[in-house]
C-alpha cells in the first residue's frame, strides 16, 4: 500500500509540519526556525532527523572550510582581504534548528509524538512534528486535532532498489505502467483518500490528498 500510492503519485519523502488546531503565527519552516516558544522535532532515527542532521553536519563543514581559509598563513594579504566581511557567510540555519531539536528530544514513536502535539496548549508554547509528507497528510486526513502547516521541503522521489543488471528492474517497471494502463493505482488511491473510511469531516479543513 504505502510503495504504490507513494510510487504512483509522486508523494515526496519530505519533512513536513504539523501542529495541533492553534491560531498560531508559525507559516513555514523559516518561521518555526526564527523563534522559540514553539519546540520542535521528528521522531528519532527517522528520514526526517538524518535530514536535519545531515544538513547541521554540512554547515559545520562548509563553516570549517571558510575558518581554515580566513587563518591560512599561506595567503596574501590581498587574498586574505577578500576573505574579510562583516556579515557571517555560512548559514548556521540547520545547525541552530538541530541544537533545538535536541534540547527538545526526539520523539521515540509517532505515538509519542503525537501525544506531544496534542498536550500543546497555547499558540506560544507548543509542539510541532515534522515528518514525512505523505504520512502526516493521512494523520490530518483521518483526524480533526491537527493541521498541516507551512509547504513541503527536501523534496525525494521514493523507488526499489535491486541489484545492478538484474531483470527485476524491467519487471517492476512493467508492472506499475500496467498498474498506471489499468487505472488501478488510480482506484487504490479513490480507495484509501477519497473513499476511506476513516476520513474526517473538520471544519475548515482542506483537501490533503492530493
Amino acid at each position: 500500500f504505502g510503495f504504490i500510492i507513494i510510487a504512483s503519485y509522486t508523494a515526496n519523502l519530505a519533512a513536513f509540519l504539523t501542529v495541533s488546531r492553534l491560531d498560531t503565527p508559525i507559516e513555514s519552516l523559516d518561521d518555526l526556525a526564527k523563534q522559540y516558544k514553539i519546540r520542535y522535532a521528528p521522531i528519532n532515527g527517522s528520514e526526517a532527523m538524518t535530514y536535519f542532521q545531515r544538513m547541521a553536519d554540512i554547515e559545520e563543514r562548509f563553516y570549517e572550510i571558510w575558518k581554515d581559509m580566513s587563518l591560512n598563513d599561506s595567503l596574501t594579504e590581498v587574498e586574505r582581504a577578500k576573505l574579510a566581511v562583516w556579515d557571517y557567510p555560512v548559514s548556521d540555519k540547520y545547525t541552530k534548528m538541530w541544537q533545538a531539536m535536541k534540547e527538545a528530544g526526539l520523539p521515540a514513536t509517532l505515538e509519542e509524538a503525537l501525544e506531544k502535539v496534542r498536550n500543546s496548549q497555547t499558540t506560544s508554547e507548543g509542539f510541532a512534528f515534522l515528518g514525512d509528507a505523505t504520512d502526516i497528510k493521512y494523520l490530518v486526513m483521518t483526524s480533526c486535532d491537527f493541521q498541516i502547516v507551512g509547504d513541503e521541503f527536501s523534496r525525494k522521489p521514493y523507488a526499489i532498489a535491486v541489484q545492478q543488471g538484474s531483470p527485476l528492474k524491467d519487471q517492476f517497471n512493467n508492472a506499475i505502467l500496467q498498474l498506471l494502463n489499468k487505472r488501478k493505482l488510480e482506484k487504490l488511491k479513490e480507495k484509501w483518500w477519497t473513499e476511506n473510511a476513516d476520513r474526517m469531516k473538520c471544519e475548515k479543513q482542506e483537501e490533503q490528498s492530493d
